[in-house]
């Protein structure tokens, strides 16, 4: 069982800080092909739980504000927690 949380990393420190999750987005889940083999949405947290099997790389992949977000090559054992933080832009000040 995988079980992580998207968040926000507004800081760029690679640390999940509570309020910066990233509720109700799908989060889909790719092998080393490439081929999209799960999918799940996090909850009003930012958290999700999936099956997969294990000693694998997979990658996973969501759309947050319309740009896509990817970490690739992610080592999964069992019973792993995987934190997937996304650094957004920030827009230039005029």
């Amino acid at each position: 069982r995988i079980y992580g949380v998207l968040f926000s990393d507004i800081d760029g420190n690679g640390l999940y800080a509570p309020g910066y999750e990233l509720i109700q987005q799908t989060v889909k889940v790719y092998d080393n092909e490439m081929q999209e083999i799960q999918s799940v949405d996090t909850d009003n947290a930012g958290h999700f739980s999936i099956t997969l099997p294990a000693n694998q790389q997979y990658s996973f992949i969501t759309t947050i504000d319309g740009v896509l977000v990817s970490w690739d090559n992610i080592l999964i054992t069992s019973d792993q927690f995987v934190k997937l933080g996304y650094r957004p832009t920030v827009p230039a000040v005029p």
